[in-house]
């Protein structure tokens, strides 16, 4: 069992069960956003420093004032890179994605301006291909300190950051304007725990209030 995929499924579900319990509160809100994320990571035989298209789609709902569970689904994007083995090229891709629960809370500095800042779990799985063939799966990145070629083929032969069904933390803050009562716009940034590796997003993007 997925303890991490379980957990989550729970928390989400009461963040449902509590938003629309709440709906008439008007404290329910929906967001998006699209953005850069930048992954740099030395895995020894070779170093990846690329960047990605980020977006993420969540759910909240505002507790307090300026206090608020939130819950989503982050996709962070393809990380796309080119080294060189024996003088050949080859392509390295990797990708995560998953569902986050946390918290968010704010401090307004106008009737317009705010700033805030989030934090929580995020549930990830991530993929590595290597010259676009599936090389690690089931939400981990595997590698090898060693680079070799074997009947024409490339492998990577380590597993430095094996860790099936991850669960890392994320925190974030960024700034909101508001449009109208209901509609913000959203600039963030936001760092993602991947086991040993990290990714800095940024982004921009909407809420919409209920």
């Amino acid at each position: 069992m997925n303890i991490g995929k379980t957990v989550f499924t729970t928390s989400l579900a009461a963040l449902v069960f509590v938003s629309f319990a709440a709906f008439a509160e008007s404290g329910l809100y929906v967001g998006g956003s699209v953005g850069s994320a930048k992954l740099s990571k030395d895995f020894g035989s070779f170093k990846i420093d690329t960047e990605s298209t980020p977006y993420r789609f969540m759910i909240g709902l505002q507790l307090y004032d300026f206090f608020s569970l939130e819950g989503g689904y982050q996709n962070l994007g393809s990380f796309d890179d080119r080294f060189t083995v024996s003088g050949n090229p080859v392509d390295i891709g990797l990708k995560a994605d998953g569902y986050t629960v946390g918290f968010a809370g704010s401090i307004p500095l106008s009737d317009r301006f705010s700033l805030f800042g989030r934090g929580g779990a995020f549930f990830w799985n991530g993929d590595a291909l290597i010259d676009s063939v599936l090389y690690g799966r089931v939400g981990a990145f595997f590698w090898d300190e060693d680079v070799y070629l074997w009947e024409d083929e490339l492998y990577i032969d380590s597993k430095e950051n094996a860790a099936p069904g991850d669960t890392n933390a994320y925190f974030g803050g960024g700034v909101t304007m508001s449009v109208t009562d209901r509609l913000d716009i959203v600039g963030d940034w936001t760092r993602y725990n991947l086991e040993t590796t990290r990714s800095d997003a940024f982004s921009i993007g909407f809420t919409f209030r209920f």
